[in-house]
């Protein structure tokens, strides 16, 4: 999706990235509003709230409106994924087997995250229909992998379009199977193997000059990665009193909302100075940052999952 707004629009790796950085306006609304509409609304009418600002971003998408309209759209759609994020992960953190219901979960999201790029991709590339085509059917953006693969390791379109099919694979299937290794070695544990063994892959992301090792690698990355989510939020669960749970965790999907709109926007700013060859190193940082915040969370008490 990417290369088809930047050719659709005439635009720069910078003015595109700001597709990632517009939810983050939406990630700090939805922190804000968060306990207020869970109150007002419960969880149904929140669900119904959420859902109503998605369709309403796709709607706009599907009209092309000029570029700085769309980034409007993607602000939606940010406060839509706050939203549910906080009002769904409460829910379901607190009842029995949280780490694997959890998985299933965000493993849904994972769902449309293969569906997405693979649909994407043969629209644009197979077809012969423009991107906003796509819209028709499901929302969501492959990200810089695609670019990467395209223009560094010169893959044909189709193929790079279906390393970010791989790459959600991976995270569908981590969050599906991971967290019942999860519960024999612990949360802590596992979540130091698991951002390890990212890291790992990123290495072989971006050192090995093949296509096809790459897109192993991201496949592999996205497995080791896909938990690290609903695994951080049964970590709050675990440590937190129940009453705390909504407004903290809103501040937490929140807070990731805004390294999901920050990080990308940099990606591109990143890339526009030195090539979307900045990708690599930026994500090894990254990965290596969020290992050694990890490593200073505090245990909850014994006989706990996350001990």
């Amino acid at each position: 999706m990417l290369p088809s707004l930047q050719s659709f629009y005439d635009i720069n790796y910078i003015t595109v990235s700001l597709v990632f950085f517009s939810p983050l306006i939406g990630y700090i609304s939805s922190g804000i509003l968060n306990t207020r509409l869970h109150k007002a609304l419960g969880q149904r009418g929140l669900g119904v709230l959420c859902g109503g600002t998605h369709m309403l971003s796709a709607i706009i998408n599907v009209l092309h409106p000029p570029f700085p309209v769309i980034v409007v759209s993607f602000m939606l759609g940010g406060l839509g994924n706050g939203l549910s994020d906080a009002a769904w992960n409460a829910w379901i953190g607190n009842l029995d087997q949280s780490n694997e219901l959890l998985g299933f979960l965000h493993a849904a999201y994972g769902v449309g995250g293969i569906a997405s790029p693979l649909i994407a991709t043969a629209i644009i590339t197979r077809a012969a229909l423009t991107w906003y085509t796509f819209y028709y059917f499901v929302v969501s953006l492959g990200g810089w992998v695609v670019e990467f693969l395209l223009h560094v390791r010169k893959g044909e379109a189709f193929a790079s379009g279906m390393g970010a099919t791989g790459y959600w694979l991976g995270i569908t299937l981590g969050r599906i199977l991971l967290p019942f290794v999860t519960n024999l070695i612990g949360l802590k544990m596992a979540v130091t193997v698991y951002l390890a063994a990212a890291m790992a892959a990123e290495l072989v992301f971006w050192l090995a000059p093949n296509f096809y090792a790459s897109i192993v690698a991201v496949g592999l990355q996205g497995f080791f990665i896909g938990p690290m989510f609903p695994h951080a939020m049964s970590a709050v669960t675990s440590l937190l009193p129940p009453h705390l749970h909504v407004v903290v965790i809103g501040f937490v999907a929140a807070l990731g909302g805004c390294g999901a709109s920050l990080l990308p926007f940099a990606v591109g700013m990143l890339a526009q100075r030195f090539s979307v060859t900045a990708l690599q190193p930026f994500i090894l940082a990254s990965l290596g940052l969020s290992l050694a915040i990890w490593l200073f969370m505090p245990h909850a008490k014994k006989g706990n999952a996350f001990f």
